[in-house]
Parts: structure tokens; sequence; C-alpha cells
């Protein structure tokens, strides 16, 4: 007999969850971004809004909550009510425990994974002023000038960490010079005051296809298909940030209920599969993922690894 009831127990309990997640959500979902409105992923978000929207039958309200490297945006998803009404889309990457010193983020504890949207591997630039076109012929470069004659402008930890190893492997010394934001970093590069940058694709293509910027390798195991002729990183002989890449997704407070995780799960899955999304990917530099929530965590913690390994070679000392 207890058997029975136990059974019945179960079921009330598992067509409960199931009614609670086919009725959710109940109201607009509001997806906080950790940087400025009108940024690329801002821009982004509200694009994967639209389509998530019609799917779920709620809006999708995009707000930016910019500051300390994205530590405002995500620390105001992480004290959310967990109902799966408040979820964060964007990188967590720069605030893992080995990149800060203050406020430092581990998803593993802090949030629940919900789903990567897209991934991009990160780029070394040079000015396109500097006499250089190859990574070899930035070593070749190097050598004739004093020790750490190159400007480079970082923007965080990750691009400082990519930078360092570089220099180790490769003998290009450099003079860090910070920078808010892979924005900021562009005009220098155009002049010639910065002389190398790392950072992801986006902001950079028009600069690329002017030839006022250039591309020395890509992180990641496969060149660009829109630029083709940029080397992997283990092609121009740096094969240690093969590794280094850039993730973006959405996340949960950390007790949001399975079922409405998965079913935002499966939403952002189909909104990346979308022509205009995939467009927008595209010209952007970007994969699409659509990641399930146990691929989006392995991927964290592989990247929690990669960088936690990277800032201990380097001797990385976070300032921030």
């Amino acid at each position: 007999m207890r058997g029975i009831v136990r059974l019945l127990l179960i079921a009330l309990l598992v067509s409960s969850s199931v009614a609670t997640a086919q009725n959710y959500p109940t109201k607009p979902i509001r997806v906080i971004v950790g940087f400025p409105a009108g940024t690329l992923v801002d821009v982004i978000g509200r694009a994967l809004g639209a389509h998530m929207q019609k799917d779920l039958g709620q809006p999708i309200l995009v707000e930016a909550r910019p500051g300390a490297g994205g530590y405002i945006g995500a620390s105001a998803v992480m004290n959310s009510e967990a109902d799966g009404h408040t979820i964060h889309f964007g990188v967590l990457g720069g605030l893992l425990p080995p990149l800060v010193k203050s406020n430092p983020i581990d998803a593993r504890k802090d949030f629940a994974a919900v789903g990567d949207a897209l991934t991009s591997p990160f780029v070394l630039y040079t000015s396109g002023k500097m006499p250089v076109k190859t990574m070899a012929e930035l070593i070749a470069h190097a050598k004739t000038l004093p020790p750490n004659a190159l400007n480079f402008g970082s923007s965080t930890g990750q691009v400082e960490i990519i930078m360092t190893m570089v220099k180790n492997l490769t003998g290009v010394g450099f003079t860090l010079i910070n920078y808010p934001g892979a924005p900021a970093v562009i005009p220098g590069l155009i002049s010639g005051d910065i002389n190398m940058h790392i950072n992801v694709l986006g902001p950079f293509i028009p600069h690329l296809e002017a030839g006022t910027i250039r591309a020395l390798f890509v992180s990641g195991g496969k060149r660009l298909a829109s630029f083709p002729g940029v080397p992997t990183a283990t092609e121009a002989g740096v094969p240690a940030v093969e590794a280094a890449g850039f993730d973006s997704g959405y996340w949960a407070p950390r007790a949001t209920p399975k079922p409405f995780v998965d079913k935002l799960s499966r939403s952002i899955a189909a909104a990346v599969k979308q022509p205009d999304i995939l467009e927008l990917f595209r010209k952007q530099g970007y994969e699409p993922l659509g990641t399930p929530p146990e691929e989006q965590m392995r991927r964290y913690e592989s990247s929690l690894k990669f960088w936690t390994e990277t800032a201990r070679l380097t001797n990385f000392q976070p300032q921030q």
C-alpha cells in the first residue's frame, strides 16, 4: 500500500512540474546585460529576444546594467528571484576568479546554466602603420626595438593574459596601456599610438577591411570564414593560446526550477537558427551555438580550467 501511495505522490509531483513548465512564463522576462545599451551584446540580446518572445508568449525586455566589467548586471541577476523571469545574457568569462580580484563570479556556484548562444575566437591585431603583416614579421620587428618598446592596448585581464603568453612564447615584449573597452582601443590602433591588441572580431571588421588594422592570428581550431587568409594561432606558431575563446549565453539565478531553464534553453536553441540571427552572427564573426544547459556548463568549466592555468603560467595578478 505504501508503495502505491509513494508512486501516486511521485506522479502528482511530476504532473505538477509539467503543468508549471507549461504555464511558464507568466509575465515579461527581463534579460539583463552587463554592458551599455547599443553595444554588441545588447544588440544581439535584443535580436534574440525578438524571436524568443514569439516562442515563449511573453515580452523579452532587455535591460542594460553596465559597470564593473559586467559584474553589476551579473550580480543583479544573481540576487533576483529564481522564478525564471530574470536572466542574464552575455559573457561571464571576464569575471572568472583567476581574472578579477574583487567580486569574482564562479557560475558553477552562482548561476544556473541556461544555454550558450554564440562563440567567437580571439584575434591578435596590429596597427596598419606597423611594418608587419604576419606573426613571424612581428617577432622579427620586435627584435630590432628596445625591450617593451611596443604598446599593447588592454581592455580586460583575459587579453592581457593572452598577450603575456604570446610574449613568453615569441619574445615580443610590450608596454601595457589600459583601456575601458575594445572600442576605445581602435582609434589608437588606427593612428599607430597602439601597436597591438587582442579581442573578438566584431568592432574591428570594417577596419580590417579598410586595412587600417591587421589581424595576425585567430585562436580556436579553424580559420574564420570571413577572413580565411588569417592563420590560426597554431599555424602562426603560438599554439598555447588556441583554446582561448569567447562564449556568450544565458544564465539564471541558481535556484531557478529546471523545467523553466529547459524551456528557456529550447527557445534559445531555436532563436539562434533563425536566418536574420545567423546573418547577424556572420557579420560579426560569431558562430551560433544553442547549447543545452549541461553543455554550457561543460564549456564554462573548460574555460575556467584554461584561464586558471594560463593565469598561473603568466603570473597574472588581477588589479581590480
